[in-house]
This record gives structure tokens, sequence and C-alpha cells, in this order.
């Protein structure tokens, strides 16, 4: 009998110590599993508008007026907060630091806002699996940056702020943000179907707005997209109403948008109190570019000044008014300069016109002789580029300067605010790597 019961002592003696050793083997995995775990993997993906990455004081103080829970949050220089919608609306943090003995993994971890506490940890939808977020986290290899979904950004307020609002962020769910002090990044989601914007364009003199663009329907048709119906509507008619000085007869979708399919530039460049434009491109069909600048040039005479006035008495009772344009009065003229055929359509009585350029399947097109002359020559000194980076768009636009180009759309609060915090020229471009979209803005 003894000898059984020491055997069962034995045994059982044998099963506690397996149990113990498994769990033990349990909870080391288990730990090595978390410690190598991101705190995008603890934050839940429905819940989680934001993640600071590497947050320092700045980027803290900056955003605490929109998050006001990231105001009452302990951390670290390089801690990283995650932001997590409440169901009322407000947000809560998640503060994630590293350390030696973490809460979770190799984070310990503290909270700001009502309880959040049983929504971070393990997930089985963890932001860390989000697709936007993994590859915009692939695109961010410096940091400190921001993911966030673009229904968590400030939301704009007027058809100036709508319209950049649309303009940087697009249709995008979420994007990638990273601030420095003189430049601003913002990365999203794209395809892999994007061409290049044309590699030579001109260089002009007093430039207040430059922009150029690989695909200028197609990136047209994406800003409709993102806008609202009414700012939409609202663009459309100030740009139309700008048109109407060319003329009556130009379409906007048929005669502009149709020269600018191509790679295109567009230049506004201001001489004292008057601005002038220079649209530059390139269209393959010829026969249909001739049609589109002859109704362009023929459109633009309609808007002159009339300059003959015949009156006449028609049976001694009625007064006939016959209104024309005197062709003496309108200079037509064709000229070659280089390899250029150019072609202008000029008022003698208040000296406005409309001017031409072509050469081969490039076309140049300005509301000045001058400028489309500077463009000429400019083109004829331009070297390639080096950059081997497929840009979507370029451009820059003295900011200083913006109240002129948007007057029609700015309220009083926006002329202000430029006025006071804008001296200086923005710089932008939006370069395509790979399923990443980044525009990158220099101040």
């Amino acid at each position: 009998m003894p000898h059984l019961i020491r055997t069962a002592i034995m045994i059982v003696a044998a099963m506690i110590g397996s149990a113990i050793v498994l769990a033990g083997l349990i909870l080391v995995v288990g730990n090595l599993t978390t410690y190598g775990h991101t705190p995008a993997d603890f934050l839940p993906e429905d819940r989680t508008v934001a993640l600071f990455h590497d947050v320092n004081k700045d980027t803290v103080q900056k955003w605490s007026a929109h998050f006001p829970a990231l105001s009452e949050a302990v951390y670290e220089t390089g801690s990283l907060i995650g932001i997590i919608q409440n169901e009322d609306s407000t947000y809560s943090a998640a503060i994630f630091t590293r350390a030696t003995a973490g809460t979770l993994g190799q984070y310990a971890v503290s909270f700001v806002g009502p309880s959040i506490e049983t929504l971070v940890g393990k997930q089985q939808s963890p932001l860390g699996k989000n697709t936007t977020y993994r590859m915009l986290e692939a695109a961010h290899t410096h940091m400190p940056w921001i993911y966030i979904a673009t229904t968590a950004l400030p939301q704009p307020d007027g058809i100036r702020s709508t319209l950049e609002f649309a303009a940087l962020y697009g249709n995008s769910d979420a994007v990638g943000i990273q601030e420095l002090s003189n430049h601003f990044v913002v990365s999203s989601q794209g395809s892999a179907n994007y061409i290049s914007i044309q590699e030579q364009i001109a260089e002009l003199g007093n430039t207040i707005f430059r922009v150029s663009i690989a695909e200028p329907q197609v990136l047209w048709k994406e800003l409709h997209q993102a806008l609202p119906a009414q700012p939409a509507t609202i663009i459309d008619g100030i740009i139309r109403q700008y048109l109407s000085a060319w003329g009556v007869g130009i379409s906007l979708e048929h005669d502009i948008l149709a020269l600018l399919k191509d790679p295109s530039a567009v230049h506004i460049t201001q001489s004292g109190s008057i601005n002038h434009i220079l649209l530059e491109g390139s269209m393959k069909n010829i026969p249909a570019r001739g049609r589109i600048l002859d109704r362009i040039h023929e459109s633009f005479i309609g808007t002159l000044p009339a300059t003959t006035i015949t009156r006449r008495v028609l049976d001694k009772r009625f007064m006939s008014v016959d209104i024309r344009h005197d062709e003496d009065q309108i200079q037509n003229s064709q000229t070659r300069t280089g390899n250029w055929v150019v072609r202008e359509t000029t008022s003698q009585v208040d000296g406005s016109s409309m001017v031409s350029a072509t050469s081969s399947t490039d076309f140049l097109l300005s509301d000045n002789l001058d400028t489309l002359q500077e463009a000429i020559e400019s083109k004829g000194r331009l070297h390639t580029p080096s950059s081997t980076e497929l840009i979507r768009s370029q451009g820059m636009i003295k900011l200083s300067e913006i109240d002129v180009l948007l007057s029609s759309i700015l309220q009083s609060k926006d002329r202000k605010t430029l006025r006071e915090d804008f001296a200086n020229t923005l710089e932008w471009d939006t370069i395509i790597n790979g399923f990443i979209i980044q525009k990158d803005l220099f101040f």
C-alpha cells in the first residue's frame, strides 16, 4: 500500500509540474509575441482615428486644441499616442511609452479620457492590420508622423478651406502627416496608374502662380469628386466667369480642358496691377488643337469693343442702329519665332489681345504677347532635369497674392489671416511612390 501511495503522489506531482511548465511556456510565448507588437496592434481599427508616432512637445501643443485629451497626456519624447473616438464623439487617448517592464509588451500604457482600458490590448481587428495604415507606415520612415482618419481632421469652413481640404486629402479615408518647420507632407493611398509631368516648362519672371500637372482632366475630375456639390458649383462658376473675358463661345470642358488633356502647365504673372495668364502643353491631335485655338481667337474678337456704329432711319419713322467690329481696328497676324508659329489677335482700341503659338504638338496660349514671347525664349534655354521621380503635379504660389487670385471666393476673415500670417512663397509637388501619393508643401 505505501508503494502505491508513493507512486500516486509521484504521478500527481509530475502532472502538476507539467502543467506549471506548460503554463510557463504559454506565458513566455505570449509575452514574446506581445513584445514584438507595436501600439497599432493593440488599438481597435474601428475606433482609432489617429496615431501619433514619436511625439514631441510641438506636435502635442499643435494638436491639443483639436484633441483635448492630448493636453492631459503624460508622455515622454518618442512616445506613441493613439486617439480613440468615444461613443459620444469625444476623444480619449492611449499613451504608449517604451519600458523594460511594460504592461503591453515593450510598452507601458496610460489613458486619458473616459474608460477605454478594455478597448486597448489584443485585437481581432487591430489598426496594425489595416491596409492603408500599413502602407502609410512603410512610407513614413522618418519620425515623427501622424496617421489620421480624414473624418477626424479639422473640417473646412468656407469655400477656400474646402478647396484646400479637397486638394490635400481628396477622397482618402486616412492620411499620413509629417510636419517640419518649413515642410509639410501628406501621404495617401493611390494606384499605380499615373504618368509624370511635362519635363520642361517655361520659366517666367514675376510669376505669382504656376502649376505643372501630368493629367489635368483626371485631377480636375478628382477634385470635383472630393468637393461637396455647392462649392464645386461655385468654383465652376468662378472659372467660367474668368473665361468669359475670352469670349462667351469658349467652353471649359470642350476647349480649355480639351487642350489640357496631356501634361500641361498654367502660369499667372503680374505686371503692375495687371495679371497675365499662360497655358502651356501639348496635344497630339493637331487638327483638333487647331480648331480649338481658332474658336478661342474668334470668340475673343467678340469681346472687343465695337468700333463702327451706323444709324439709319427707315421709312422716315424707325431708327436702325448697326453696331459692328471695324476690321481695321483688329490686328490679326501670324509670324514665326524659331520653331514656333505665333498667331496674334489684338484690339487697336484698348490693346487687349489673345496670342497663341504652336510647334509640332506643343502649344502656348496667353492674353499677352510679351508673356508668350518670354515663354518661347525660356523654353529654348531649358535643360532636361536629372530627376527620375514620377511627379504628378508641381507648382508654386505667392501667398501674399492669394487674395488677388481668389478674390471671388475669399471671405474677409480669410484675407486678413493671409495678409497677417503669410508673406512667403508656397511650393509643392505630388510624388508617386509605388501605391503612395506623397504631397510635399514647402514654405
